[in-house]
């Protein structure tokens, strides 16, 4: 497999496996009429679960599967988010550019998009999102040299009943 797409499996690893940020991504936003708590309560279900890969899964792991699936894209744009009412987070490899002091590396982007339904902005859903992919992927160690940088972020236009906010990381590569 290439540096790069080792690279990419490694940040979506981060993501995918951390339990605060898939409960970010899939449970409900917090409403006291209608008794749905904190995304983050202990109330909820956990959706991380142990999986043997040498076994056949089980219904949980299946389902942790299918939130993942739904809610991490490993692609930059998908054409069913108008049709949803979720948030969603694309993951996938920006620019790479050569290194200002070293000709035999590149700085290579990481990008974040994340993309939240109107309705989930009563809890501040997509800054508890981005500050999360942030602290787990700021200074964690992927293939590359070095460890993830925080680049730059912005928002930008989203699909209608959405609003989206792009994060860039970079890790110095090996142009080889």
């Amino acid at each position: 497999m290439s540096i790069l797409a080792n690279m990419m499996n490694d940040a979506y690893n981060i993501l995918h496996a951390d339990e605060q940020l898939l409960r970010l991504l899939y449970y409900p936003p917090t409403s006291i009429p209608n008794n749905q708590p904190n995304p983050l309560d202990e109330s909820l279900p956990n959706l991380v679960v142990e999986q043997d890969i040498t076994k056949t899964p089980t219904p949980e792991s299946l389902k942790m599967w299918e939130i993942i699936n739904r809610h991490i894209e490993r692609t930059s744009k998908s054409d069913d988010l108008e049709n949803n009412y979720l948030c969603r987070i694309y993951l996938y490899a920006g620019k790479s550019r050569p290194h200002a002091t070293n000709k035999s590396t590149t700085r290579q982007e990481i990008v974040v998009d994340i993309f939240c339904h109107n309705s989930f902005s009563v809890d501040q859903r997509m800054e508890r999102i981005g500050d999360r992919a942030h602290q787990l992927l700021m200074n964690n160690q992927v293939t590359g040299l070095g460890t993830i940088d925080y680049a730059n972020g912005y928002d930008f236009t989203a699909p209608k009943e959405y609003i989206a906010y792009r994060h860039i990381y970079q890790v110095v590569r090996s142009k080889r």
